[in-house]
């Protein structure tokens, strides 16, 4: 899951002029993550307790990353600049890989 997430957010700087594919790409994003989060959610019981507290806590770096990501969305779709949704695109991109070594052993 999270691998797709980055590819997905790894697509953006090619589409982000391109309304349509911007669009279907944001919604990619929103579908992923989603997925990624329940994904996490359903190893977390699984983990060793430190592990648990890793996964959690990049969890919700992820989540308010997203938060980050959604208002550079809402500021880009009122005035066009690509520059903050692409910051906060690779943002969430590293959040991924923090999910990522938090479930490594």
């Amino acid at each position: 899951r999270a691998t797709a997430l980055r590819r997905t957010l790894y697509k953006m700087p090619g589409l982000i002029n391109q309304r349509h594919a911007f669009l279907e790409i944001i919604k990619d994003v929103a579908s992923e993550m989603k997925l990624l989060l329940d994904a996490a959610g359903r190893l977390a019981p699984l983990l060793p307790d430190q592990q648990r507290v890793e996964l959690d806590m990049a969890r919700r770096k992820l989540l308010e990353t997203s938060r980050s990501f959604s208002n550079a969305l809402k500021g880009y779709f009122k005035e066009p600049q690509a520059t903050p949704v692409l910051l906060a695109a690779t943002a969430l991109v590293y959040r991924t890989d923090e999910i990522i070594q938090a479930l490594e052993p």
